[in-house]
């Protein structure tokens, strides 16, 4: 029981910064008293830096929290731009798809009305415009670009795919 004294009795000397006096009572029980003047000198020493560490950090105080409140909008906004820009990424892509559908399906002699059916079925917002040059088949795409990057730039994002009329 002796060193369950005394790690209590290191546990309140260290918060509250006092002496500390642990023994045993005739019933067995243990018991912690604190003594109001320290006799250890670690302690005594330790109280008297605290002070002046407190002091020498006085002028400090808060300077975390600043730095977070200019740092944290600027990292969410790079955040945002990052997740438009992969969004944009990928909507482009669908966009070559659309456009590669299109001019196929105008390769095909399919009415213009059903190549826009086909392409505003995977892209909404898309507009498809299909002409033919020489020898090929075109068919170019574009749509807005969506999300915070789309609000922020009005921009638009374009694919054209040719192809080989069929026979």
């Amino acid at each position: 029981m002796e060193s369950q004294s005394s790690a209590v009795c290191h546990r309140v000397a260290r918060y509250q910064r006092t002496g500390c006096l642990a023994h045993r009572h005739s019933s067995g029980d243990d018991h912690v008293r604190l003594d109001p003047a320290p006799s250890n000198p670690a302690i005594r020493d330790r109280d008297d830096r605290r002070p002046r560490t407190r002091r020498r950090l006085r002028g400090e105080e808060g300077s975390i929290s600043a730095e977070f409140a200019i740092v944290m909008p600027a990292v969410l906004v790079l955040l945002a731009l990052c997740l438009g820009v992969l969004a944009a990424g990928t909507t482009r892509s669908r966009l070559w798809d659309v456009a590669g559908q299109s001019a196929r399906a105008s390769a095909r002699g399919d009415p213009e009305q059903s190549i826009m059916a086909q392409a505003r079925e995977l892209l909404p917002e898309v507009a498809v415009k299909v002409d033919s040059q020489a020898s090929l088949v075109c068919a170019t795409a574009d749509i807005p670009i969506g999300g915070v990057v789309g609000r922020m730039l009005p921009l638009r994002l374009e694919a054209r795919v040719c192809t080989l009329p069929e026979d």
